[in-house]
């Protein structure tokens, strides 16, 4: 298993390419087809790091791709954005709170439109919305 210390050294050293978390494209990089090209013409294989993407999105690369709701989508890179920055430092009820999410998250395993009044399913996860709003109150 990687350390903190060790992930956020890799992480430094892609800040200056990304600002922020962009949870589709960087799941992407951790598939096989994710090879990818940079500005001297440098090939990148897969990456495989599943540590580093855990710390930053909270989730693995292969469940980030079956994440398509965009408010799930905006939690899981404001954390990215927040643990990958040099000037912005989680706080520990920040941390707590993003816990609270993941775990409800999952335990509905992983849905769309939990925000949705007018969804049929609204009801089922009253848990997800608190934990949805107590992240976002912490930030």
């Amino acid at each position: 298993m990687t350390t903190w210390p060790t992930i956020k050294r890799i992480i430094s050293q892609g800040h200056a390419k990304a600002h922020g978390g962009h949870l589709n494209a960087d799941a992407y990089l951790y598939r096989e087809e994710g090879r990818y090209i940079d500005e001297d013409g440098t090939v990148h294989p897969p990456r495989y790091d599943t540590d580093t993407f855990r710390c930053l999105y909270g989730v693995e690369p292969n469940i980030a791709e079956i994440i398509n709701y965009t408010p799930t989508i905006q939690v899981l890179e404001r954390h990215a954005t927040i643990e990958a920055s040099d000037r912005l430092e989680a706080t520990e009820v920040l941390k707590a709170r993003f816990d609270m999410f993941l775990h409800a998250l999952k335990a509905a395993e992983y849905p769309g439109n939990y925000l949705n009044l007018m969804s049929p399913e609204y009801h089922q996860f009253k848990e997800l919305r608190s934990a949805y709003r107590e992240f976002w109150n912490a930030t």
